[in-house]
């Protein structure tokens, strides 16, 4: 449920970028991670919906000084990162997209997800 969309943009500017682990990778390196939800049979998987993670250090409300908040705000007006799409948890963005797929009329009988996921108390319930 969660995997680099850029492995490759390490830019200050690409909205997101950060230093974060990257399966892709295989280590923590600069790049963009979203979490995603997928459609899956016996022959195709099909990504149907996601969302690109906002790492804490591209949202401003996170920021541990002014100057920091500021420098924060200037590179998402920047990336057109809209003002209220925040930082939150991997899982909680799994759940929004799973709730969504429901809304859709698509049941999700198994969600399947890496430990850092399944060690989530919240997402397993």
């Amino acid at each position: 449920m969660g995997f680099p969309i850029r492995p490759d943009a390490d830019g200050a500017a690409s909205a997101c970028v950060a230093r974060q682990y990257s399966g892709t990778l295989g280590k923590i390196g600069n790049c963009q991670v979203a979490a995603t939800v997928h459609m899956v049979t016996d022959q195709a998987s099909a990504p149907v919906d996601w969302r690109l993670f906002v790492p804490g250090a591209w949202d401003d409300t996170c920021a541990d000084t002014n100057k920091h908040a500021e420098a924060v705000v200037a590179r998402r007006v920047k990336a057109r990162i809209p003002d209220h799409v925040r930082h939150r948890p991997k899982w909680e963005l799994a759940l929004e997209m799973i709730d969504e797929l429901a809304h859709w009329g698509r049941k999700c009988p198994v969600a399947v997800a890496d430990a850092a996921y399944g060690d989530n108390a919240l997402f397993r319930a």
